[in-house]
């Protein structure tokens, strides 16, 4: 048994962060039109992390096709 992750895992995961992502992107703008700049401010901060490791595991995968 190996810990290699395959490009298909790396796709599966990179989309379940997306939608992390666009999850809190959609509390982060409800926030924002309350002017409820406190909590826009935490979700921000959760909201970039789970792009930032989507785009690292989509990047993973394209490496790992190659």
């Amino acid at each position: 048994m190996t810990n290699q992750a395959t490009c298909a895992e790396c796709l599966k995961s990179a989309r379940i962060w997306r939608n992390k992502y666009f999850l809190y992107r959609s509390k982060w703008e409800f926030f924002k039109r309350q002017k409820n700049e406190v909590a826009a401010n935490a979700i921000y901060g959760k909201m970039v992390f789970y792009l930032d490791t989507a785009v690292y595991l989509t990047k993973k995968a394209e490496q790992l096709s190659h």
